[in-house]
């Protein structure tokens, strides 16, 4: 098809929207139009960055079979451009309603003794840490055990950094939950002498 009026450009672009809804891809693309005669090289001089140039808006049904690929363009003068623009977008958003939003990625929690403990979605090469948030356990004897969280990641490749620093944080945090238990055990033995 050949360059459309702004309004017609529209029109066609619903109809071929509401065709291509159940299945299918429509792709538009906007540049500015610099008209040249076929076989002429386009030469820019300095007193035309003033100049405002029209738009050449396209759009396509998306079928690899040129016979029947519809295409449908328009030229947008730039004295029409901000009608044809907010125009343009009220079509696109009142379209484009299957859209999914992008999915947020839950913080990570951090635990007790300060170790990270996964997200829900876990990427294949990140590293995470877990374990309990007490930091250790006693045994029927009364004697505490600390536990480390264990860290999960790879070794070798993406994500080993990661997995290098939630081990540094893990053996800091451990040598803290060492010095305060030993310091409340100090405290108890003084206190009860």
């Amino acid at each position: 098809m050949g360059v459309l009026s702004n309004s017609d450009f529209l029109s066609q672009l619903q109809s071929l929207f509401s065709s291509r809804q159940a299945k299918g891809s429509v792709f538009l693309t906007q540049k500015r139009l610099t008209y040249q005669a076929p076989g002429d090289d386009a030469v820019m001089q300095d007193d035309e960055g003033e100049r405002e140039w029209p738009t050449l808006v396209r759009a396509t049904d998306g079928k690899d079979n040129k016979s029947s690929k519809l295409k449908i363009s328009t030229i947008v003068q730039p004295s029409d451009f901000s009608s044809f623009s907010s125009a343009y977008g009220t079509f696109l958003k009142s379209v484009m309603t299957t859209l999914r939003k992008k999915q947020k990625r839950k913080p990570v929690k951090s635990t007790a003794s300060g170790a990270a403990v996964g997200a829900g979605s876990k990427k294949k090469s990140g590293a995470t840490a877990t374990g309990s948030g007490d930091g250790g356990k006693k045994t029927s004897a009364g004697i505490f055990v600390p536990t480390l969280p264990k860290v999960i990641g790879p070794r070798r490749g993406k994500g080993a950094h990661l997995r290098q620093r939630l081990q540094k944080r893990r053996n800091k945090e451990f040598g803290k939950l060492i010095a305060r238990k030993t310091r409340l055990a100090k405290a108890k033995k003084l206190s009860a002498l």
